[in-house]
């Protein structure tokens, strides 16, 4: 039987792997909306809903920049 310690450090870490998953599926949704693939595809490969995917896409879209000195902004951000 486990005590009462090993059970809460056994429910964080299931709830931290559960999270782990779900922001490796979003990278990964976006991954393939970066690539242009059908939401379709994205809702089957990920698993994640379609509104998500949607939500993911405008998010993504909203990112993109405008001009050159844009560009110039989000790959200082990717770095920092």
């Amino acid at each position: 039987m486990l005590s009462y310690i090993e059970e809460r450090e056994a429910i964080g870490k299931a709830e931290g792997k559960a999270e782990g998953v779900e922001e490796t599926k979003v990278e990964t949704a976006l991954k393939m909306l970066g690539l242009g693939m059908d939401i379709d595809v994205i809702v089957a490969v990920t698993g994640l809903s379609n509104e998500t995917i949607i939500e993911l896409q405008k998010k993504l879209a909203a990112d993109q920049p405008t001009d050159e000195s844009s560009a110039d902004s989000l790959v200082v951000k990717a770095v920092d």
